[in-house]
């Protein structure tokens, strides 16, 4: 299995203007994150992620979506959006590769 470090997860969200961006349409707070393994079931990342101001940690989000890769096997390295998760105070990212 690989061993991804959050350097190697690629932050890829943009703005209307192709910008890279951390801006999101969360409310401020910690959240932890859940990333779907199946239908029904989440992994839910040691690593919690901060929103202040309407921005959103990068650094903490690559941790969070390397410790899930580490831990699944999965490989898709890119975030490409984050959303509410499933579960009350969770996120989670859309990734692709």
């Amino acid at each position: 299995m690989n061993k991804y470090e959050p350097s190697q997860v690629i932050w890829s969200i943009y703005d209307e203007n192709d910008n890279e961006t951390d801006a999101v349409s969360l409310p401020d707070g910690r959240y932890s994150v859940a990333q779907p393994v199946s239908r029904e079931e989440y992994f839910i990342a040691g690593h919690e992620v901060d929103v202040v101001n309407g921005q959103i940690d990068v650094r903490a989000s690559q941790k969070a979506v390397a410790e899930f890769l580490n831990e699944t096997g999965d490989w898709h390295v890119f975030v490409e959006s984050v959303r509410p998760g499933p579960i009350e105070q969770t996120i989670t990212f859309s990734l692709g590769s």
